[in-house]
């Protein structure tokens, strides 16, 4: 029986949560823009970035190493109520360690805007 691991990570961001929650539910190919030391490709290879059809393609560097791995994701859920969306990756470097991969990023407002 395989196990399931799970991870979070936490981190404040200093603008207007639904303007933050927006950039990642459209901009996300946009990420070699944003962080070019990290991703060096992003592109959208199927479906537009508004739907869950959404299919994403990126190169990027682990920190701390030099080598550029790949990963292939689609947007599985987009909840605008509760500021979710989740990337289920289906190709990739990734899939080599991990069968079942799915990158969910929610959005939580800390203080008034």
């Amino acid at each position: 029986m395989a196990g399931i691991c799970k991870a979070e990570i936490e981190t404040e961001v200093k603008c207007d949560p639904h303007k933050f929650f927006e950039m990642v539910k459209y901009s996300l190919h946009h990420l070699p823009t944003i962080f070019p030391e990290i991703y060096k490709d992003g592109q959208i290879v199927e479906g537009d970035e508004k739907s869950t059809s959404c299919v994403r393609q990126w190169k990027y560097v682990l920190p701390g190493t030099s080598e550029i791995i790949s990963a292939k994701a689609k947007t599985a859920e987009i909840d605008d109520n509760d500021m979710t969306i989740a990337l289920e990756v289906t190709e990739g470097d990734i899939k080599n360690h991990y069968k079942h991969f799915v990158a969910r990023i929610h959005v939580s407002p800390k203080g008034a805007w």
